[in-house]
């Protein structure tokens, strides 16, 4: 509540900020669904590539580098041995 009884005695700069939040939105990943997809493809490697390395989950920042080529099918192979149940 403090915040929005600050910015009342300050309308010229509340009108700047208010004219810059379309290019900002337009401009965000948000509106970008395909840059979305990728940094979610890249997690998920990265998980699987652990997961197959047999190493812990921990905290990790994905980036699109991580998806190496991309042309053509990129191939992720992984040996999981099934165990039995008793």
């Amino acid at each position: 509540m403090k915040r929005a009884v600050g910015w009342t005695g300050r309308l010229d700069e509340l009108a700047r900020l208010r004219a810059g939040m379309r290019d900002r939105l337009l401009s965000s990943p948000l509106r970008q669904p395909e840059t979305v997809a990728k940094g979610l493809e890249a997690a998920l490697r990265v998980m699987w590539r652990r997961w197959c390395e047999g190493l812990p989950a921990e905290s990790f920042e994905a980036r699109l580098e991580d998806l190496g080529p991309q042309k053509g099918e990129v191939e992720v192979s992984c040996n999981i041995t099934q165990q039995s149940m008793p």
